[in-house]
């Protein structure tokens, strides 16, 4: 046996081996690029708020919070994420900044059950409208007028008192 028939079955796997490894690195890099597009995608979606009027009274506001500006709001609504009612912590600040205008985790504490005492207890347009109303009082706001009548303020001061007695029961001052 001579030398070139020693080495020419060793070229011969060397460069077979070769094509092997290329063929196998392209189908690899192929693989890496396609696993995005046959994976399975999942959506994420942002929730749908809307909002509803539910009544035609007036009211003016004076804000602490807002460099002490007046607001008056022409009717009560209703805002609803993913069909579930909300409510607004502050005029202006959107429900998409999460986390906007809060101190504490007690404050979020005392926000939650103001919203839970005050409207999912007894869900009417009545007591959404008095539990926003208590949400924005809470957080340093003032209602000036009303045209909601006499009605409204006392069931407000009525639905205000029980609100915090149940707050204080639970200990979150």
């Amino acid at each position: 046996m001579t030398l070139e028939q020693d080495f020419e079955p060793k070229i011969l796997l060397f460069f077979l081996l070769k094509k092997v490894n290329k063929v196998i690195n392209r189908l690899l890099l192929f693989i890496l690029i396609a696993l995005p597009f046959i994976t399975s995608a999942s959506s994420v979606y942002a929730a749908e708020v809307s909002f509803h009027k539910i009544g035609d009274s007036v009211s003016t506001w004076h804000s602490k919070l807002l460099n002490g500006i007046h607001w008056t709001e022409q009717g009560s609504n209703m805002m609803t994420a993913d069909e579930n009612p909300a409510f607004f912590i502050e005029h202006g600040i959107p429900v998409t900044k999460p986390g906007a205008g809060f101190e504490s985790i007690p404050e979020k504490d005392r926000l939650a059950l103001i919203a839970y005492y005050g409207y999912q207890t007894n869900p009417n347009a009545l007591t959404y409208t008095i539990t926003q109303h208590i949400i924005w009082e809470t957080l340093g706001n003032e209602l000036l007028t009303t045209q909601v009548g006499n009605a409204f303020r006392v069931l407000s001061n009525v639905q205000i008192k029980k609100i915090l007695t149940l707050i204080r029961i639970i200990g979150i001052t």
